[in-house]
């Protein structure tokens, strides 16, 4: 993997996601790594700050998801908001 990303570097090519279903290894992790990453940082700073997010729950919103990702920040918005539905 990183050797084809070092070839994209000196290419400038920017194919985009489709590289992580190049190697079967790194496809299963990226929507845990990123749950890992970013869950924490939402649940803390983001969903607070963010007025809407709680908005969401008092005006029982539709979610609407497109199924890419395994699905965590919808789990984390579906956690704050018990109203929410989709």
């Amino acid at each position: 993997m990183s050797e084809r990303i070092a070839g994209l570097m000196r290419t400038g090519e920017r194919p985009g996601e489709v590289i992580l279903g190049e190697r079967e290894t790194v496809l299963p992790w990226f929507g845990p790594m990123l749950e890992t990453t970013f869950g924490p940082i939402f649940e803390k700073q983001i969903f607070p700050a963010i007025p809407f997010f709680r908005e969401i729950d008092r005006n029982d919103a539709l979610a609407i998801d497109l199924g890419c990702g395994n699905g965590w920040y919808l789990r984390a918005l579906a956690k704050h908001s018990p109203k929410l539905s989709g």
